[in-house]
């Protein structure tokens, strides 16, 4: 089994895919290894962790979430889960939160992260609690902008601390779940009629965990120069789409307890009319919600402050 030990567990999802969204359920298979030894236990089950990683320097992990899903244990009065040399299976199936920050993607290796896990346990009498293999799970809590008001209603901008070019605009709205198209337009107020040689229109993704920043290029637009007219007004009209693939949705989670254990996703707009005859290039952010649904009657609360969940729940077996 390539474990030295002589108890182990394993586990095994049914779904292919690692990707959840809060409230979904996992189910699987638990597999117990006894191979040189009886074991007695309080007992047996499965363990959801959540944690943050954190690099300022030194490396910092933040436990969030513990979550305990019992299988069997030991009522009062009644003998110790007793397991014989043998190999043992169960089937289970654990419903998904949803109010924890969404897992980032990539290496776990990698930090500044957010990871979940799902791993077995056995509370042994005489022994400390046995934490044996995990299984990484990556969770997206479900954000409903039907909830969200404002993520329905066009978006204006601007930026006017310019004597050279002044940009504004439309959005046709500011909420945006993945595969959908930002649509805009974009109106360029230039004055000296300098020629641009690029609008690039750029979706970022933006992480804050612990003290620690980092930011990801979701998908960008770039209008050439051939297609902006050398003019005092320009009015050019955007559709860029979203990819259609997991993103993480806007979501903003700290710990009561522990003010180094933030994790906040935003998105922003971002816009640069470039152009040689420019000091500088032009460049304005626009907010921008994600979510993972639309028209979902799923509640969401899109700040939440959490303590850690510490709580057992037992499985039907």
């Amino acid at each position: 089994m390539g474990n030295e030990t002589s108890t182990f567990i394993n586990i095994n999802i049914d779904r292919q895919d690692s990707y959840f969204y809060g409230g979904d359920f996992v189910s699987g298979t638990i597999e117990l290894y006894v191979k040189d030894e009886i074991i007695r236990a309080n007992e047996l089950g499965l363990q959801l962790i959540g944690e943050m990683g954190d690099f300022t320097g030194t490396y910092q992990h933040i436990l969030f979430l513990k979550q305990n899903y019992v299988l069997f244990y030991q009522k009062s009065n009644e003998k110790m889960l007793t397991y014989n040399q043998d190999q043992y299976a169960w089937p289970f199936q654990i419903q998904l939160p949803n109010d924890y920050p969404p897992s980032t993607l990539g290496d776990v290796e990698t930090y500044p992260h957010v990871r979940y896990y799902l791993q077995g346990f056995i509370d042994q009498r005489s022994f400390k609690p046995q934490i044996l293999p995990k299984q990484c799970l990556d969770i997206f809590p479900r954000v409903n902008l039907s909830k969200i008001r404002s993520c329905c209603i066009p978006v204006q901008f601007g930026v006017e601390n310019r004597k050279d070019i002044l940009i504004k605009g439309n959005l046709n709205k500011c909420g945006f779940i993945p595969g959908e198209s930002i649509q805009g337009i974009i109106e360029i107020d230039n004055f000296q009629c300098v020629l641009i040689d690029q609008i690039v229109i750029s979706l970022i993704q933006y992480y804050e965990i612990g003290r620690s920043t980092s930011q990801y290029l979701v998908c960008k637009k770039i209008i050439s120069a051939i297609d902006i007219p050398s003019v005092e007004q320009i009015v050019h009209s955007f559709d860029m789409t979203i990819p259609d693939r997991p993103l993480a949705p806007t979501f903003q989670f700290c710990l009561e307890f522990e003010k180094s254990a933030v994790a906040n996703v935003i998105y922003k707009l971002r816009i640069t009319v470039k152009s040689d005859a420019l000091s500088s290039n032009v460049q304005l952010m626009i907010p921008i919600n994600i979510g993972t649904d639309f028209n979902i009657p799923t509640p969401i609360d899109q700040t939440i402050s959490k303590s850690a969940s510490l709580e057992d729940i037992f499985l039907e077996t």
